[in-house]
């Protein structure tokens, strides 16, 4: 008579044991062995890894007659609608895959106990963090004949958003070639705005020295394209002013083949 020991998988931390049974042969039957009598302490823990590593440890015990060999693995959990625990795929973040255990396989005498250690090894803090996906694209259109970029601007104004100010032009491309805006805002105090007429191109790329002492704010217009047979809202953000008051919006530039020049007055309180 030849007996094959059972095996059992022990989930660390999760405390699911599954049994796996063996079949013992008797003459040309088969017949399943009881099943073993083990336990495990504790039965749940918390371990704080704020600070990096951790550790702590399993007893793993055989209240049997029989010895019993174990296999020890960690898996990534969650609880179904039934709040049964469900063993599911692993994360690059989920604890599974910080978490080294031994021994992984050993027998344990009937009666005796064996002690298993975790160890937690964070790959990385416990924080935020931010997946970044961009797209650069390159448009290419193609023009024949007479191009003409005609556009109607339907209105211009201007809305606050948080610490941003907005300008929305409302545009129809009425030519057979798309329009775009080309100019700057720029957000004066209604105390010291100067003729519209007097306001300069400036340079905006940040090396200028010779910005106005007055100025508070200023961008470049959006240059999001507005395509033939179109009609489209554009819009181009600039900084609000720190403190409440008076202040005025300028905006010049061109749209296609005509001039823009407006002043909107903006009370911020």
């Amino acid at each position: 008579m030849n007996f094959v020991r059972p095996c059992f998988r022990v989930i660390l931390l999760l405390l699911l044991i599954t049994w796996c049974p063996l079949l013992s042969a008797v003459g040309s039957e088969s017949v399943s062995p009881p099943p073993p009598q083990i336990a495990a302490a504790p039965s749940r823990a918390t371990v704080d890894i704020s600070r990096g590593r951790a550790g702590g440890s399993i007893r793993v015990f055989n209240l049997g007659e029989e010895s019993i060999s174990i296999t020890t693995s960690v898996k990534n959990w969650t609880m179904d609608s039934s709040n049964n625990i469900e063993v599911i795929s692993p994360t690059s973040h989920s604890l599974d895959q910080s978490i080294i255990i031994n021994p992984i396989n050993f027998t344990i005498a009937p009666g005796k106990q064996q002690v298993v250690r975790y160890s937690i090894r964070p790959r990385s803090k416990d924080e935020g963090t931010i997946d970044i996906n961009f797209r650069m694209g390159v448009a290419i259109y193609g023009v024949s004949g007479d191009v003409q970029r005609v556009a109607s601007l339907h209105n211009l104004s201007v809305s606050q958003h948080g610490q941003k100010i907005t300008a929305l032009a409302d545009i129809e491309s009425t030519g057979n070639a798309n329009v775009r805006l080309d100019g700057q805002i720029s957000v004066w105090p209604e105390s010291s705005f100067p003729d519209p007429a007097s306001i300069a191109h400036m340079d905006l790329s940040g090396e200028s020295t010779q910005l106005p002492d007055n100025l508070v704010s200023a961008s470049t217009l959006s240059a999001l394209p507005v395509l033939p047979g179109t009609r489209r809202t554009i819009p181009t953000t600039v900084d609000m002013p720190s403190h409440p008051g008076s202040y005025v919006i300028h905006i010049a530039g061109t749209l296609g083949d005509q001039r823009i020049n407006k002043s909107i007055p903006l009370q911020i309180n």
